[in-house]
């Protein structure tokens, strides 16, 4: 089952999904993963990287992983119950950074994937960037269309759809049968 949580900054998006993750049922040799696509590449994101640590303790396994979620979705142990992705723009913004502005990506496509093969319960989160003014610079227009693009593709994916505001969540696509 595959888990879309969208919302804006500072929305509660990552706490939501993190409540999500927690409410899936473990056995005795399950696990809880946390797909973490932070750098820290500032003071700033170093203090918001641990902030994010701090608060999932050890509820969870975590890897960190830049570039290459496809790559680390594969590798999970057959114990991996549900893994957290968090976040599709940090990672995205990861891409920009490394390969600069393109409309594709070989690791996008390859996610997209790995999303349709993989065997555990995924819960990812991304910001919605598309209910904001249009960004003056060609670079950052082109960032916020290909982050529309990508959450598109996602729920398309996705069993269930979830939009954050203010720390509370509203369902937006839901299939019966469940959580994961």
């Amino acid at each position: 089952m595959i888990t879309l949580v969208l919302g804006g900054d500072r929305s509660g998006k990552s706490q939501f999904a993190e409540r999500l993750a927690c409410e899936v049922s473990l056995k005795a040799d399950d696990e809880r993963f946390y797909l973490a696509c932070g750098v820290a590449c500032d003071e700033e994101m170093a203090t918001r990287i641990a902030l994010h640590r701090k608060r999932r303790g050890d509820k969870f396994v975590t890897i960190e992983e830049p570039y290459d979620l496809a790559d680390a979705l594969k590798k999970l142990p057959q114990s991996a119950k549900v893994v957290l992705i968090d976040c599709l723009t940090t990672w995205l913004g990861n891409l920009f950074y490394k390969y600069g502005a393109k409309t594709e990506f070989s690791e996008v496509k390859e996610f997209l994937q790995t999303l349709r093969e993989i065997n555990c319960g995924v819960i990812i989160v991304s910001s919605e960037l598309g209910l904001g003014l249009v960004p003056l610079e060609e670079y950052s227009r082109l960032f916020r269309d290909s982050q529309g693009i990508l959450n598109q593709a996602v729920a398309e994916l996705a069993d269930e759809v979830f939009f954050v505001i203010a720390g509370q969540s509203l369902p937006v696509k839901s299939l019966a049968g469940g959580r994961v």
